[in-house]
C-alpha cells in the first residue's frame, strides 16, 4: 500500500474516499479512528499499482470549483 495523502479532517478523508471509490480506485483510510482530536492525520492508502493513476484523480479533484460549506449547506 502507498500512502497519497495525509489528511487532518475526518469529513474531508471520507469525500477523498469516496471519491476515489468512484473512480474504482481501491482506497483506505488509516488512522481515521485515532483522529477524534486531530492529533494523527489520517492517511489515504491506495495499492501500489493504483498510486499514480490514484494521484491523477485527486490533482483533478483539487482543481476542481467546490463551493464553500456555507453556501452547500444553503442550497
Amino acid at each position: 500500500m502507498t500512502t497519497i495523502r495525509t489528511i487532518n479532517n475526518q469529513s474531508h478523508a471520507a469525500l477523498l474516499l469516496s471519491y476515489l471509490h468512484d473512480k474504482e480506485i481501491l482506497a483506505v483510510l488509516t488512522d481515521q479512528y485515532s483522529n477524534a482530536y486531530e492529533f494523527v492525520p489520517i492517511r489515504l492508502q491506495v495499492p501500489d499499482h493504483q498510486a499514480e493513476e490514484a494521484q491523477r484523480w485527486l490533482a483533478e479533484f483539487d482543481a476542481a470549483p467546490h463551493l464553500p460549506p456555507e453556501e452547500q449547506m444553503e442550497s
